[in-house]
């Protein structure tokens, strides 16, 4: 991967760099912010003390002539990690990396982009957009595992209004993006900034013309996310984010994650776009299943845990949600897709490592949470600049899992 930032230019390009003893170090220009800059044993090493941060400076000003406002260290350090000296080009955010119970890699690099403006951490809360939507059909298997429904009940058993159109649509179709809805560009009428009453927004959708019937082909559809979300509160008759909150967050430990707008809640990142912040989507009501849950990186890794180990399904609906039920072919160069099961995508990644994963793109946030069941490992990576290459960051941290 070929790099070009000021900083790569005046690094040596034959000798990776390594802190001996360093946790994490951000390389922070006046001009952007250019963040991992650590690399594997065999690398260049500048013995520094990691309590000092002018030591840490120092190190890299006198083994690379480097100027002295270059550098600026962030002071969230965690454990040591291993990654070329990479340029993550405008990168802005965390990554987490894990085998095992073992952090490979956790970074925290930028700054939220609050007021007042501050630098990120390990804790910071993101937006984890359309990951949101394993959680959404977790929540509905819950209650199929009770028996309160079934994936293969007809959409309209819990929605009222549904037009003659939906009448062979069942909750399967919703899950695995073959009910035939569309995306949120199909439905000009509906402003995902804004609030709107959950009755007028399912109107919208029903008189939206499906792409194609229940159960033909596949079509990413977020609106289908919303409505699972509204049909979780109908069968389990309580609000979706206090089901949410009270079945999954709080029985998994995962005392960070919240669904909704978070307008008093804190340590919340906020969205950008090519450095400028941006207006959020609404999550109460609009975005409610699609794309409305904020999280930090050790919950997400926490989250991987419990599906990997069954802690929070029973074995039958993990299998379904983890299996193919819609053909989604797809290769980028680095993720070979075959498919989406419950709320997560099945493929690969170089090599031939299985993997199970998700992406997220809300205005001003991107995300990316994978788990690779043979090998233990699970990959978060959460930013709130849109803007940024996020197949890039992905890419040099699996070759650090896979070398």
């Amino acid at each position: 991967m070929k790099s070009t930032s000021r900083l790569a230019a005046l690094l040596p390009s034959d000798r990776p760099l390594h802190l001996a003893g360093a946790r994490f170090v951000s390389a922070r220009p006046r001009t952007g912010r250019l963040p991992v800059l650590l690399s594997d044993p065999s690398s260049v090493i500048i013995p520094v003390d990691v309590g000092d941060p002018r030591a840490v400076n120092s190190a890299f000003r006198m083994s690379f002539d480097l100027p002295d406002d270059l550098l600026t260290p962030i002071h969230h350090m965690t454990k040591p990690v291993t990654l070329d000296a990479v340029e993550l080009d405008r990168f802005r955010g965390v990554t987490l990396l894990q085998r095992g119970q073992e952090d490979l890699i956790a970074v925290a690099s930028g700054t939220t982009g609050t007021d007042p403006d501050t630098d990120y951490r390990l804790d910071t809360r993101f937006q984890i957009s359309s990951i949101s939507k394993q959680f959404t059909a977790t929540a509905l298997l819950l209650l199929a595992d009770r028996g309160v429904l079934s994936v293969e009940d007809p959409v309209h058993r819990w929605i009222d209004g549904c037009p003659s159109s939906w009448d062979s649509m069942t909750v399967h179709h919703l899950l695995t993006h073959t009910a035939g809805l569309g995306h949120w560009w199909h439905i000009p009428e509906l402003d995902l900034t804004k609030p709107m009453a959950a009755d007028e927004e399912l109107r919208l959708f029903q008189e939206s013309p499906l792409l194609s019937p229940p159960g033909d082909s596949y079509s990413y559809s977020s609106p289908g996310y919303v409505v699972i979300a509204r049909i979780v509160e109908r069968a389990a008759g309580q609000p979706y984010a206090s089901f949410l909150t009270r079945e999954m967050f709080e029985p998994l430990a995962m005392t960070a994650t919240f669904a909704g707008n978070g307008t008093c809640e804190y340590g919340l990142a906020v969205g950008h776009n090519f450095g400028a912040a941006v207006t959020s989507f609404e999550l109460d009501t609009v975005g409610m299943g699609a794309g409305d849950i904020w999280s930090v990186a050790g919950d997400m890794a926490r989250w991987d845990r419990a599906l990997a180990s069954g802690e929070i399904l029973s074995h039958e609906s993990r299998q379904a949600m983890l299996k193919i039920h819609a053909a989604v072919e797809d290769d980028d160069g680095l993720v070979r897709t075959r498919g989406y099961g419950y709320g997560w995508y099945i493929g690969s990644v170089t090599g031939g490592h299985p993997v199970i994963y998700h992406t997220g793109d809300n205005v001003g946030f991107l995300s990316f949470n994978a788990w690779f069941p043979e090998d233990a490992v699970r990959l978060i990576v959460l930013t709130n600049e849109e803007t940024t290459d996020l197949q890039a960051i992905i890419g040099q941290v699996v070759m650090t899992a896979f070398p």
